[in-house]
């Protein structure tokens, strides 16, 4: 594997958005992984360590796992959501067609998807970015749905999304 010592950036399509493919890939420290999300799916987000005691705490029977999973987020009721995103900007392009229009980009960190058929997606967080095309004059959304991305990786970091959409880390 490449991975060695050079970040490598991998871009997937929503295939590849599935426990089987990101969890065997997640430790390599020098792998991120950009994968787009189908507008159906459903994502939760990550319990801080004091609500992962507090609900322990309100376990009368102290039986179980941690809880890892917070509140579940519909992709497709982005609008109904009441998490603000963790960064959140707006900028102007020119389409090939020499249309304006708007990037409206929206990040959120520490995201999670759910464990599946036995690939362990609990210490697995990722960010989630909301990629938006308005209209420059109107500023209605240009397409109905956003495009949704998920970044797994160990180098991704938070920094302005319009200077990196992503929050890639620099070289190390």
């Amino acid at each position: 594997m490449p991975f060695g010592a050079h970040l490598t950036v991998n871009a997937s399509d929503r295939y590849y958005g599935s426990p089987e493919y990101i969890a065997p890939l997640y430790e390599q420290p020098h792998l991120v992984n950009t994968i787009r999300l189908t507008n159906n799916r459903a994502v939760w987000k990550a319990l801080s360590i004091g609500e992962q005691e507090q609900r322990r705490a309100n376990n009368s029977d102290q039986r179980g796992a941690n809880a890892v999973y917070g509140e579940k987020y519909k992709l497709s009721e982005a609008e109904q959501w009441e998490l603000p995103p963790d960064e959140e900007d707006t900028f102007g392009v020119a389409l090939s067609n020499g249309r304006r229009v708007l990037v409206q980009v929206q990040a959120w960190d520490n995201m999670m998807i759910r464990t599946k058929r036995g690939m362990n997606m609990k210490d697995k967080p990722f960010r989630l970015v909301s990629v938006r095309l308005m209209d420059a004059q109107t500023k209605e959304p240009i397409f109905k749905r956003r495009m949704w991305l998920g970044v797994w990786g160990q180098r991704y970091w938070r920094i302005n999304p319009r200077r990196n959409i992503l929050g890639l880390s620099p070289a190390l």
